[in-house]
């Protein structure tokens, strides 16, 4: 084995690594500041806000939700997603889960049945909430912000108001949230692979990033759905979100 590797830091004073080959020092910062930020999100990491969003989403579109077309395809694109959650393709060191791949086959889908100068546009703005899904995993590796919420907490809503704001319709909003989650957890992946050493893309994390930006984009639609019809009775007065 080669010589351990040492370098104090203010919370754990001297901490020795030890590796095969020998470590490198930016790859143990790198690996302590990660396990520190799992400490932070330990219970938000594990797939808990997916499963419990997800199971509650399956149970109101087949119980609750009108009859119509929509209702079956979400119930049954729900089903899908829980069920893959546990299964992933292995190919070396690369690990994706297959719920991002049917997410990612489903944005492809729906990608194309835009008109061409509105792809554009999709694709352009999938790609800043890509970015932002990095910048903010990259900013919340070194930044204490868990002391505030939970950094996975904070990344969803974060990337949800992005996709509001830079989306046109709800269709939309979501279609570029999609994407872009994809997109940058794919990205990060292969950014920290010198660091890491291995690819793990969709996993327990992704999902429940995801699952808080769906949820977060659902309350803000429904919200805005309500002040809407609220505005429209013959009340005298309206209902704003202005003060």
């Amino acid at each position: 084995m080669g010589s351990p590797v040492s370098f104090k830091t203010k919370a754990d004073g001297n901490v020795k690594y030890e590796e095969k080959n020998g470590l490198k020092e930016e790859r143990i910062i790198f690996m302590l500041s990660l396990s520190i930020m799992d400490r932070g999100d330990e219970i938000m990491n594990d797939g808990i806000i997916f499963y419990m969003a997800a199971w509650c989403a399956f149970i109101y579109f087949t119980f609750i939700h009108k009859k119509n077309d929509a209702r079956l395809k979400w119930a049954i694109s729900i089903l899908a997603a829980i069920l893959l959650s546990g299964h992933e393709i292995v190919l070396g060191d690369v690990t994706i889960g297959l719920t991002l791949v049917g997410l990612f086959i489903c944005s492809l889908f729906s990608l194309h049945k835009h008109a061409f100068f509105q792809m554009l546009r999709v694709v352009m703005v999938s790609f800043m909430i890509m970015m932002l899904y990095v910048l903010l995993h990259v900013y919340f590796l070194y930044d204490p912000a868990m002391l505030i919420a939970p950094s996975v907490l904070l990344i969803g809503m974060i990337a949800a108001a992005a996709s509001v704001g830079l989306g046109r319709t709800e269709s939309e909003a979501l279609h570029v949230c999609v994407t872009g989650l994809i997109l940058g957890d794919m990205l990060l992946q292969v950014a920290v692979l010198p660091l890491k050493g291995y690819i793990e893309a969709g996993g327990k994390e992704f999902l429940d990033v995801a699952s808080i930006s769906f949820c977060s984009l659902y309350v803000f639609f429904r919200t805005s759905l309500f002040i809407k019809s609220v505005n429209r009775m013959k009340t005298g007065r309206k209902i704003t979100l202005k003060r």
